[in-house]
């Protein structure tokens, strides 16, 4: 089996990986590549027969990188596939034309940062993430910065805890379509 990063056409398969399996009964208990989130992808398709690669994606913080048109693909395959509660009861919309472009509301998001008392250098401790969502039944920008996920290792180092970050998580609401915060 040849597994390659199309992005960039680096083997996968040559970087590392690891399998934790249960003895004597041989069973896997977890199995992932260990690379970066932002390089983390699902498989193309149905994911029904993925509910393991599914949970880690959306555990381990490679859905934060994806764009928001991106984003409501995947939740889509995800809700198809019946694990819509590992979506935190979020609806991801797919951006339309009537609503205000990414970059925009991107850059309207970042503003309200700064308004709140952030400046460019603080800003740049956290991981933006944009995403079009249904928000008491209106299409609203959701911006989330994050400071990503913290590793904290506990009696087995293969097995990691996810934490939030020391700095805490911001969320601005913009409206889909003026930008209004």
């Amino acid at each position: 089996m040849t597994l390659s990063d199309e992005r960039d056409g680096t083997a996968k398969g040559t970087g590392p990986f690891w399998v934790c399996v249960f003895s004597p009964s041989g069973k896997i208990a977890e199995l992932a590549w260990d690379v970066e989130p932002e390089i983390r992808t699902l498989p193309e398709g149905p994911l029904n027969a993925y509910d393991e690669a599914v949970e880690e994606f959306l555990r381990n913080g490679a859905f934060l990188y994806l764009s928001a048109a991106e984003k409501a693909d995947v939740s889509a395959r995800v809700q198809e596939a019946g694990y819509t509660d590992l979506l935190r009861s979020y609806v991801y919309l797919e951006p339309a034309d009537i609503d205000l472009p990414e970059a925009e509301a991107i850059a309207a998001a970042t503003q309200a940062m700064k308004d709140y008392g952030f400046t460019d250098d603080s800003l740049t401790f956290f991981i933006p993430s944009m995403s079009l969502q249904s928000v008491g039944g209106q299409r609203v920008w959701v911006a989330e910065y994050t400071t990503g996920l913290s590793w904290e290792w506990w009696f087995n180092p293969h097995q990691v805890y996810f934490a939030e970050g020391k700095i805490g998580n911001y969320r601005v609401e913009l409206a889909a379509d003026t930008g209004l915060v």
